[in-house]
């Protein structure tokens, strides 16, 4: 929740500090999906953040979320291509 700090027991920052951490920065975009999708809600939105290997991206449009890899997107592409 915006706004609300997550508070964590000492025993959560002991297990958290025991293991390897890594802080690093992803590349993302986001756009109202009205500016793709005509049918879109007003306030719908997508937003593409690529894996830290990049292998792949998540997409998050609206409330839905999914991952899709380099070649499943090829797939789709093609596949939609042929329709």
């Amino acid at each position: 929740m915006e706004g609300h700090e997550r508070k964590i027991n000492v025993e959560q920052q002991l297990y958290i500090m025991s293991k390897k951490t890594e802080t690093y920065e992803r590349k993302a975009i986001f756009a109202e999906l009205k500016e793709f999708c005509h049918i879109a809600k007003d306030d719908g939105f997508i937003e593409v953040v690529e894996w830290k290997n990049g292998d792949g991206w998540d997409v998050t449009i609206d409330n839905r979320v999914f991952s899709l890899t380099h070649g499943e997107l090829t797939a789709i592409n093609t596949l939609t291509n042929l329709l």
